[in-house]
């Protein structure tokens, strides 16, 4: 422990096992050589509905009572933003490009290198296939040249 340094040990007890429990106040930095183990959530202070929760193979990070991120690792092994299903946008940005990819949630639509896509997917800059493109319904308009 440095100088200054305090911990304020609120709770200590001994479970059926006798195990010891404590309940450990700080103003400072808590540092572990070693795992520190978790039977709830880890809960912003001050801040209930903000968390990380941890439960078998599975950690939800939620903020604002929203489960914005699911990383699960079961039959399925997935990553899931917004499991709830509310209007929760994702963006990831690029080097150059604030919007590289853009999921609006509200809307149900996809955009790469822009911000409100006006269909299900919308692309703004070039787009390469190196196989055959199909429709399987409706038509292509070729605004601007080009063969098909």
């Amino acid at each position: 422990m440095t100088s200054g340094s305090n911990i304020q040990i609120s709770e200590l007890t001994l479970d059926a096992a006798g195990v010891t429990k404590a309940s450990i106040d700080t103003s400072g930095n808590i540092f572990s050589a070693g795992n520190i183990t978790v039977a709830g959530d880890l809960i912003h202070s001050g801040d209930t509905d903000t968390k990380i929760s941890f439960t078998n193979d599975d950690i939800n990070i939620t903020v604002g009572n929203v489960n914005m991120l699911d990383f699960t690792e079961d039959s399925t092994n997935e990553i899931t933003f917004n499991e709830g299903g509310v209007d929760v946008n994702v963006r990831m940005e690029g080097n150059n490009d604030q919007n590289l990819f853009f999921l609006d949630a509200g809307n149900d639509r996809i955009g790469v290198g822009l911000n409100n896509p006006s269909e299900t997917l919308e692309v703004s800059g070039n787009i390469k296939a190196s196989d055959t493109v199909t429709a399987l319904t409706g038509s292509f308009n070729v605004i601007e040249g080009g063969v098909f």
